[in-house]
C-alpha cells in the first residue's frame, strides 16, 4: 500500500514538473505586426507613457475640483479643569471697598462645545480658469509624449525584427559555403593522398575553411545577441522563445513614394510637441496676467454652541449660529514681482518660438538626408544583388575548372572570398535600405499609423 501511494505521488510530481517545463518551453510565433503589438502592450517605457496621461486626467481633475464647492465640518469640545480668573474692581461688589483695590472671580461653564460646518464657493478667479485651461493642455501634451514613445519603440523593434533576419539569412547562406568548400576541402584530401594534388593547394583550402568556420561562429553569436535584443526592445522576458515568421524579400524596400510633396510639418509628432509646448507657455503668460484680476467667493457657516458644568447633560443647552458672507481680494502692490514674471514668461514664449523655427529647417535638412539615403540604399542593393549573381557563377565556374584539373586553388580561394563579399555587402546594403526606408516614414511621419 505505502508502495503504490509513493508511486502515485512519484507520477503526480512528474506531472507537475512537466507541465512546468511546458509552460516554460512556450513558443510564440511573432511576424513584425505581433512584435509590435506586444511592444505596444508591454513596454516599459510606453506603459510610463499612458500612465501620464492617466495622471494628466487626475490632475485636470484636481485642478476642476477648485471651482467645486468647499464643504468643511469640525467639532470643538473644551473642559476648563481651573475656569480663567479674571479681576474686577472691589467696589463693584462692596462700595466701601477702597479704590483701587480689586477682586478675583470666575465666570462661564466647566464645559463649552461648538459644532460648526462651513461652505465657500468660488465664484470667479482669473488663476482658476487659466488653470484648467492648462491642464487640458498638459493633456494633450502627455498623449503626443506617448506617440512619440510609440513611435520610437515602433523604429527600435522593427530595426532588431529585421537585424535578426539579415542575421539568420547571412548563417544560413554561409552554412552553405561552409559545405560547399568542405566537400571541396575533402575532395582535395583525398586527391592529395593519391598524390594528384599539391599540399599547398589542400593548405589554402584548409585556410578558407577554417576562417569560414570562425565567421560562421561569429555570426551565430550575433544571432544570440540579436535574439536577446529583440526581446527587450518589446519587453519580453529573455528566456521566453520566440519564432519569427516574417522573410526577407524585396517587398520590404519597394512600393515607397519618394516625394516630399504634400508633406506638412504637423505630420512630426515632435513638431506637434512644440506646438503644445508653445501653448503652455502662452497659457503660462495668461495666467501671470490675470493675476491682477480680483477672486470672487463667497461662504456660509453654521454652528452651535453649548455650555454647562455636566458634560452633555440637561441643563448643556445648544445655541444656534450662522452666517453669510462674501470675500473679494484684490492684488494692490506686490512690489512689481507679477511684472518681472511675466517678462520672464514672455522670454520663455520667445525661445520656444526660436526653437519651433529652427526644429523645422532640422525637419527640412532630415527629410531631405532621409530621401538621399533611401535612394542611395536602394541603388545599392540592386548593384550587390548583381554581384552576388555573378560571384556566384564565377565560383561555379572555377570549381569546375579545379575538379578537372585546369585551374589552381588559389583561383577557387579567391572567388569564394569574393562571394563570401558580395553576400555579406548585399546583406549589408539590404538591411541597410530597410533602416533607410524606416527612417524616411519617420522623418515623413508616418512610421505608425
Amino acid at each position: 500500500m505505502k508502495n503504490r501511494i509513493r508511486f502515485i505521488g512519484i507520477i503526480c510530481l512528474s506531472l507537475l514538473f512537466n507541465s512546468a517545463l511546458a509552460q516554460n518551453s512556450e513558443i510564440y510565433q511573432f511576424s513584425l505586426e505581433d512584435a509590435l503589438e506586444y511592444a505596444f502592450k508591454h513596454h516599459p517605457d510606453l506603459l510610463n507613457a499612458m500612465a501620464d496621461e492617466e495622471r494628466a486626467m487626475a490632475q485636470r481633475n484636481e485642478v476642476r475640483g477648485i471651482g467645486l464647492p468647499q464643504i468643511n465640518a469640525s467639532f470643538d469640545l473644551n473642559d476648563y479643569v481651573n475656569l480663567p480668573t479674571s479681576l474686577i474692581p472691589a467696589q463693584f461688589l462692596d462700595p466701601n471697598a477702597q479704590e483701587g483695590e480689586f477682586l478675583p472671580v470666575q465666570f462661564g461653564t466647566k464645559y463649552s462645545a461648538t459644532a460648526n460646518v462651513t461652505a465657500n464657493q468660488l465664484l470667479f478667479s482669473g488663476d482658476y480658469i487659466v488653470a484648467l485651461q492648462s491642464s487640458g493642455t498638459y493633456i494633450q501634451l502627455a498623449e503626443k509624449s506617448t506617440i512619440k514613445t510609440k513611435s520610437d519603440l515602433a523604429l527600435n523593434v522593427a530595426k532588431a525584427y529585421y537585424g535578426f533576419l539579415i542575421n539568420q539569412e547571412q548563417l544560413t547562406l554561409i552554412n552553405s559555403n561552409v559545405e560547399r568548400l568542405k566537400r571541396l576541402r575533402d575532395e582535395t584530401q583525398s586527391l592529395y593522398d593519391q598524390g594528384f594534388a599539391e599540399k599547398i593547394d589542400l593548405d589554402r583550402l584548409k585556410v578558407s575553411y577554417n576562417n569560414l568556420v570562425v565567421q560562421q561562429t561569429n555570426i551565430r553569436k550575433m544571432m544570440a545577441l540579436g535574439y536577446a535584443n529583440l526581446k527587450f526592445q518589446i519587453g519580453m522576458p529573455l528566456e521566453t522563445n520566440i519564432v519569427l515568421t516574417d522573410k526577407l524579400d524585396d517587398d520590404l524596400i519597394s512600393g515607397l513614394e519618394l516625394d516630399n510633396n504634400g508633406f506638412e510639418y504637423t505630420d512630426r509628432i515632435e513638431y506637434q510637441l512644440l506646438q503644445t509646448q508653445q501653448k503652455l507657455a502662452n497659457q503660462s503668460l495668461k495666467l501671470d496676467k490675470v493675476g491682477y484680476l480680483p477672486n470672487i467667493s463667497v461662504f456660509a457657516s453654521v454652528s452651535s454652541q453649548a455650555q454647562g458644568n455636566e458634560l452633555f447633560g440637561p441643563s448643556m443647552d445648544w445655541f444656534p449660529i450662522g452666517l453669510v458672507g462674501a470675500s473679494v481680494s484684490l492684488p494692490v502692490f506686490d512690489g512689481l514681482q507679477r511684472k518681472f514674471k511675466i517678462q520672464q514668461s514672455k522670454i520663455d514664449l520667445m525661445k520656444l518660438e526660436n526653437t519651433i523655427k529652427n526644429t523645422r529647417r532640422g525637419i527640412d535638412l532630415e527629410l531631405e538626408s532621409a530621401l538621399v539615403t533611401l535612394e542611395n540604399s536602394l541603388a545599392n542593393v540592386e548593384s550587390q544583388q548583381e554581384n552576388i549573381k555573378l560571384a556566384q557563377s564565377v565560383v561555379e565556374t572555377v570549381i569546375k575548372k579545379y575538379q578537372l584539373g585546369t585551374g589552381s586553388s588559389i583561383e577557387v580561394t579567391e572567388a569564394e572570398a569574393d562571394l563570401k563579399e558580395a553576400q555579406t555587402n548585399y546583406y549589408s546594403a539590404l538591411y541597410e535600405a530597410i533602416v533607410a526606408k524606416l527612417q524616411y516614414q519617420k522623418a515623413k511621419g508616418t512610421l505608425i499609423d
